[in-house]
């Protein structure tokens, strides 16, 4: 799949929303998201893939079908977010994974995660910054934790949220190829305080943005294998089995990718070439214009002078008739006429 089909996860049309469902099929396999886990969340640094892996829970990942060796039914966790007064909001994709630091074969600590693929870094109608976007489906996501719908009211059982943004597109050329990591710290102002940090420290957000040019750090390699769908590349990283089902939906991106590619490559090549036409078009009928406006010109101005000068022999009269014709100065009037009365 060429570059340029990266810049298409949300092109409008059948084909552009097919490869943008595709996308997150492909991200929502444990075996894809793993490796992106174990580069930007803390908790899970030191964990091997399979560990992660394990740690993903199946059943609260949000998807519409089975992919790959995921449960062919499952309990989604949801997509839509909505409370009274408050803005509906939607997941990308948005799952649980237990956390390997807090968990222990009694207790059961999870961390919720949303992963997000943003293909335009500047959003427009209305224009936004994404980090802003960030914190609040982390905040949501901290919020939903408690209330009505889990049954739970007590503040001690609110656990640890990320929000992991992808942006592709339409970024700065100075922040291309940068990864933050937005946290919630504390600082002690007046004493020094011992307070657990996993009290605390419950919501994280991580923007990853991509460059025109990928370089060579782990995430963004591997990130660039997904959205080319190169399988070698990705196997460097993930170890898939041969002809799984995992292949075929990188495979099927592909191919969407590819219809993507020739669209867009259709659609630019006839704007090009509609420019290109009509910019011929018009410097073709301007010269054609200007020609036959100076012939035209050119006549006029003889026939000014035989009826001015030729016939009454007043050099004045046939000036000031020219300056006042052709609305131009009598200076110019009067070097025009010299020049056609000595041709």
């Amino acid at each position: 799949m060429r570059s340029e089909t990266q810049q298409s996860l949300a092109m409008a049309g059948i084909n552009g929303e097919k490869y943008d469902e595709s996308c997150k099929a492909v991200f929502r396999n444990r075996e894809i998201m793993a490796p992106i886990l174990k580069f930007v969340v803390e908790e899970f640094k030191d964990c091997t893939l399979e560990e992660i892996i394990q740690c993903i829970d199946a059943d609260s990942i949000t998807d519409k079908q089975a992919v790959s060796e995921l449960p062919a039914t499952m309990q989604d966790m949801g997509t839509e977010m909505s409370a009274v007064f408050e803005k509906t909001i939607y997941y990308d994709i948005h799952f649980r994974a237990r956390n390997p630091r807090l968990s222990n074969e009694e207790i059961m600590i999870s961390l919720h995660m949303d992963f997000e693929v943003q293909n335009d870094y500047v959003p427009r109608n209305p224009t936004y910054p994404i980090i802003k976007r960030g914190i609040y489906y982390a905040a949501r996501e901290i919020s939903s934790q408690l209330g009505c719908l889990t049954q739970k009211s007590n503040y001690a059982q609110l656990e640890k949220v990320y929000s992991i943004w992808v942006c592709n597109d339409n970024i700065p050329i100075e922040l291309q190829n940068t990864l933050t990591r937005y946290t919630f710290k504390k600082e002690d102002i007046i004493g020094i305080t011992n307070e657990p940090e996993e009290d605390y420290d419950l919501m994280e957000v991580v923007i990853i943005r991509r460059g025109k040019d990928c370089i060579e750090e782990n995430i963004f390699q591997y990130l660039e294998s997904v959205f080319t769908s190169n399988i070698d590349k990705i196997k460097v990283y993930v170890d898939l089995p041969k002809e799984s089902e995992v292949e075929m939906e990188v495979a099927k991106m592909t191919g969407l990718g590819e219809s993507l590619y020739n669209k867009a490559y259709n659609e630019a090549y006839e704007k090009a070439y509609n420019e290109a036409y009509n910019e011929a078009y018009n410097e073709a009928y301007n010269e054609a214009y200007n020609e036959a406006y100076n012939e035209a010109s050119e006549e006029m101005v003889i026939k000014l002078i035989r009826k001015s000068y030729l016939r009454n022999g007043d050099e004045s009269m046939a000036i000031k008739d020219l300056q006042e014709e052709l609305d131009i100065s009598f200076e110019k009037a009067k070097e025009m006429f010299a020049e056609k009365i000595q041709q």
